[in-house]
């Protein structure tokens, strides 16, 4: 439930949605298939001519999957959410955890209307590979090898060290390389604003004990225009969007962590105390 309601966070809701022409549609959904969760689920809009606020009453919809690799079909249950602002949403959801590399179709319908579908694939198991430091230049770079992943979305990166703990958004800063997607940690930029802090707090001896990055690997479509997850964009209809006969998202993805110490040589490279 947690990953449908960032989802919907970033994407906007109702009531960014009005003044468009919505009669040829039936829904707009969100949604994320989640490999490593027993349960699923997804958020469902009823559209009307102009949207209105949802009230906690049923929805006329039927929820359907279908795992189109195995041809198994499974029908959603509603439930109402009552959102921390005080709205309302139909939440549909299901027992059952979709496999790595399964392809899945979502269908919303109700009685007199288009059908709104929307499909995905199930992003492959991926591990994440610390590869050798690189310098250039005087600058080093710590690539990090995320095996088999289609793409990577949300990549922080995090610094355990004496000063404290830093975090680093990267984004969906990746490149394609033929055993999965490649992410360049900027570790000797990164590693400058905590030496700055460590002179500030009047740390001398500067201690880098381990690192992490924290990545959602995804299908291939979750890729938002311009690069960045823009709550303003999304709530254009269409713009970022995989449902036939309706807007918005339905994805497939999942977290994964890589954890690690760096080398006594990357340590002494960057200035940092060795272990």
């Amino acid at each position: 439930m947690l990953w449908l309601l960032i989802l919907v966070s970033a994407t906007g809701c109702e009531d960014d949605l009005t003044a468009v022409k919505l009669s040829d549609n039936a829904f707009t959904l969100y949604g994320i298939i989640n490999p490593l969760e027993d349960i699923q689920a997804v958020r469902v809009y009823q559209i009307d001519e102009i949207l209105t606020p949802i009230k906690p009453d049923p929805i006329d919809a039927t929820v359907r999957s279908t795992d189109l690799d195995t041809g198994k079909s499974v029908e959603w249950q509603d439930s109402v959410v009552s959102f921390p602002d005080g709205k309302f949403g139909h939440v549909f959801w299901a027992p059952f955890k979709p496999e790595h590399g399964h392809r899945f179709r979502i269908e919303v319908e109700r009685p007199g209307a288009a059908v709104a579908s929307a499909t995905t694939t199930v992003p492959p198991e991926s591990v994440g590979e610390v590869l050798p430091y690189e310098v250039n230049g005087g600058l080093v770079t710590q690539p990090i090898l995320w095996h088999d992943a289609p793409n990577l979305i949300n990549i922080r990166v995090r610094y355990y060290t004496n000063v404290g703990r830093f975090d680093y958004d990267y984004n969906i800063a990746q490149e394609d390389v033929s055993e999965g997607k490649k992410v360049v940690i900027q570790i000797y930029d990164d590693t400058l604003i905590i030496f700055r802090r460590a002179i500030f707090d009047g740390i001398q001896d500067v201690i880098l004990d381990r690192m992490d990055m924290r990545v959602v690997v995804t299908d291939e479509d979750w890729t938002p225009p311009g690069g960045v997850f823009d709550p303003h964009v999304f709530s254009v209809p269409g713009t970022f969007s995989n449902v036939d006969n309706g807007f918005g998202f339905l994805g497939s993805g999942y977290p994964a962590i890589l954890e690690w110490r760096p080398s006594n040589d990357l340590r002494k490279e960057l200035g940092f105390v060795e272990q």
